[in-house]
């Protein structure tokens, strides 16, 4: 005889999936209205689109709380600019002769402060007796280490070679070589230390934007600096060349 209180839970019939009570009391108001909705939306085009629109948008909102995406992606693709010093420019795309490679900018000026203290009474002079290369020991940044700095020797005005600097070194190590015996050991730590083993440098402008940031000048000597080419390709002095100085 059949039990008339059994209420099936099942209104649907015995062959009907029943419901997990603990799924429909677990389940969010929020995941109810995407599950009711989300057929509703894949039916047609116009809702299949709105639906892609909604989870690129969360997609794209959990990247940025994730990881910050869309902020660190205009950075990324942003490229450093910087202004290049007058030193700077006057040394841009040519070679130079390195004096020193130092880490703070104060360190490169107080080292330039010493040697032209020194190379001033040194005897590397011109006709009129005065020190040929007094204005042209400049600070710049370094090429390659951002960051750090370098005291150099611009000894020829444009686009002079390698070889002009070598030409150039070996005339001050001439000078040197040259003191009498009772002073060649306190000029060679005076001088010496730092020209013995000063090497041509090829300071190379696009080699600087890539470590210091793209030049932001936009004058007149910053466009001949450029004009002058990459100076690394002027090893030699050509037929005809001559290391001119600039007075």
């Amino acid at each position: 005889m059949p039990n008339t209180n059994d209420k099936s839970p099942n209104p649907a019939g015995d062959n009907a999936p029943v419901a997990n009570p603990h799924e429909v009391a677990d389940q969010s108001p929020t995941k109810a209205a995407a599950a009711w909705i989300w057929p509703k939306l894949m039916r047609t085009w116009p809702g299949r689109l709105l639906a892609f629109g909604v989870v690129l948008l969360a997609v794209l909102g959990w990247l940025e709380a994730q990881f910050e995406v869309v902020g660190k992606v205009p950075k990324f693709f942003k490229r450093p600019a910087t202004y290049a010093t007058p030193d700077e420019i006057t040394c841009l795309n040519e070679w130079v002769l390195e004096l020193a490679a130092v880490n703070k900018e104060d360190e490169a000026e107080q080292t330039r402060a010493k040697f032209l203290n020194d190379y001033r009474v040194f005897g590397h002079v011109n006709s009129l007796y005065q020190p040929i290369w007094e204005n042209d020991v400049h600070v710049v940044r370094d090429l390659t280490r951002a960051g750090e700095w370098l005291v150099v020797i611009d000894m020829y005005p444009g686009a002079s070679t390698r070889e002009c600097m070598e030409s150039g070194k070996a005339e001050m190590v001439a000078v040197l070589d040259a003191k009498p015996p009772a002073e060649q050991r306190d000029w060679d730590n005076r001088i010496g230390r730092v020209l013995r083993p000063a090497e041509p440098l090829c300071y190379d402008f696009s080699e600087f934007e890539r470590t210091n940031g793209r030049v932001l000048n936009t004058g007149s000597d910053v466009q001949y600096q450029r004009s002058l080419g990459p100076c690394a390709s002027k090893q030699r002095n050509p037929p005809g060349f001559f290391c001119v100085r600039g007075y």
